[in-house]
């Protein structure tokens, strides 16, 4: 079993409620499945490069015209067989404008790719990632889980809608939400917030009856 945390916030587990959540979620798993293989990835330490006209060209046809578009389209292939290698996937980031950070947005596009991820015949797209679970972490400093179309974190729907054309149907999602709309709620929120996450890695993937 492989897990992969992919971690989408610039700051640090200090100053970032979502890691913190996350990092709860990954340790009670972690504890529960001693033999997983388990890789971080701090996405904002990765240089993933801008899809120009010229990459995209060189993505297409699969033949680099210079040295930079090779590096581009060798970088491009190891985070996609990387991710397509992995089994689960806990995903954190934050909700920022009602979507997510672009650094994720870039991430996913690199490794969500037809003829690795899915495929299309001649009924529609075919997931290839079967048997994989996801789960999403996602810190707001408002309440976005609620009713309210207006509030709602728009990557989520994105992400539950890509992953479900790639044949990954399980998806969860935390929430650490509300920091700054209740500031002087915000340590019990996290706490809360970090006290579910523990529960629910503690029994993810565990069969009913352990």
């Amino acid at each position: 079993m492989k897990l992969l945390h992919i971690a989408a916030s610039p700051k640090s587990e200090e100053q970032s409620s979502g890691k913190r959540v996350a990092n709860a979620f990954v340790d009670a798993y972690l504890k529960k499945h001693e033999q997983a293989q388990f890789r971080y990835i701090d996405l904002h330490t990765l240089e993933i490069p801008a899809m120009t006209k010229e990459l995209l060209e060189a993505f297409e046809s699969g033949k680099a015209q210079c040295e930079r578009e090779q590096q581009a389209l060798q970088i491009y292939d190891s985070l996609c067989n990387e991710f397509i290698a992995a089994d689960r996937y806990v995903i954190s980031f934050p909700n920022w404008n009602l979507t997510a950070p672009p650094v994720l947005v870039s991430y996913i596009l690199a490794v969500i790719r037809a003829g690795k991820a899915f495929c299309y015949t001649e009924q529609g797209s075919e997931g290839l990632l079967h048997n994989k679970k996801v789960t999403l972490v996602v810190s707001s400093g408002g309440v976005t889980s609620g009713t309210q179309p207006k509030e709602t974190c728009t990557a989520i729907a994105w992400l539950k809608n890509l992953f479900l054309v790639c044949g990954i149907c399980d998806v969860q999602v935390l929430y650490c939400e509300g920091i700054e709309q209740m500031p002087n709620q915000a340590e019990n929120i996290i706490t809360t917030a970090i006290q579910h996450a523990k529960q629910q890695g503690a029994v993810w993937d565990t069969k009913a009856g352990e």
